[in-house]
């Protein structure tokens, strides 16, 4: 397994495209805080604008937004690992490895982890890229340090088990279909359609019980929505951490993640490869 992740990451290191995408996230909270800047600028032309001006809720807004299944770091990596994986199908490098006794299993485990690192290197510079490109110039607000670490060691956790939804969808679809556009294409429909269809769900509900309401019916049972699995996501404030939330969303990509891994290893062993 080690042999094929170390195969892998060699051609890693030659391949333009990830380290173009590496370079994009790192520069992308830089861009915020020079739209930000120059958003200050022009208002600063017509008005004055006061320097405390609750700047630093876009260092909690890009830092609760590494939460969500479609963040930038999540999308670099779907489309990276999508790509630099697919290689290995079409070029026929995994037909190889078997022949040479490579057991599936390790296989599956050798790209899962190479996947994993793709995304963590993309994770990781967003999140470096965001507390000094955001965090630095607009602080974190009227809060204690401790607030403030709990804040961003909670949106890396968060983000983290985020990275491993994305990473199993992935390599669940990519072991089954063995083609770089459903790779990308599926995973992309998981990761933004469920959420907003969730996200449907919660606001037809919601519509239906005030319609109930305002027709006479008598509803005193409070939905508690942070239930819903992945809309709870959205619901996730980096300003205010919930632990109760943060829990919640935790079960679900940790559920998730496994029975992705699950069918992805089941592909993978009765597939034929060959």
């Amino acid at each position: 397994m080690l042999n094929i992740v170390k195969s892998l990451l060699y051609r890693l290191k030659k391949n333009k495209m990830f380290w173009i995408m590496l370079g994009v996230c790192a520069f992308l909270p830089v861009l915020t805080l020079l739209l930000n800047n120059l958003i200050l600028e022009f208002a600063d032309i017509f008005v004055d604008v006061p320097l405390d001006m609750g700047l630093e809720m876009t260092t909690y807004m890009t830092l609760s937004e590494l939460v969500s299944l479609s963040s930038n770091a999540n999308f670099f990596t779907l489309l990276c690992v999508s790509i630099f994986l697919c290689k290995e199908f079409t070029d026929g490098t995994i037909r190889n490895a078997l022949l040479s006794n490579k057991s599936r299993i390790n296989l599956y485990t050798g790209y899962g982890l190479t996947a994993l690192i793709i995304g963590g290197s993309y994770l990781v510079t967003y999140f470096v890229s965001t507390l000094l490109a955001l965090a630095i110039p607009f602080g974190f607000g009227d809060v204690t340090p401790n607030q403030a670490v709990t804040s961003c060691l909670c949106s890396l956790l968060m983000g983290v088990l985020s990275l491993l939804f994305v990473v199993s969808c992935v390599l669940l679809f990519l072991f089954a279909t063995g083609k770089q556009a459903p790779s990308i294409v599926l995973p992309l429909l998981v990761t933004m359609f469920l959420p907003g269809l969730m996200t449907s769900v919660v606001e037809l509900v919601s519509t239906l019980i005030e319609l109930a309401k305002f027709g006479g019916a008598e509803i005193t049972t409070e939905i508690d929505y942070t239930w819903v699995p992945l809309y709870n996501a959205m619901l996730y404030d980096s300003a205010e951490v919930d632990g109760a939330l943060v829990g919640k969303i935790s079960l679900y990509y940790i559920l998730f993640s496994a029975l992705f891994v699950f069918l992805g290893g089941l592909t993978a062993v009765k597939k034929d490869l060959k």
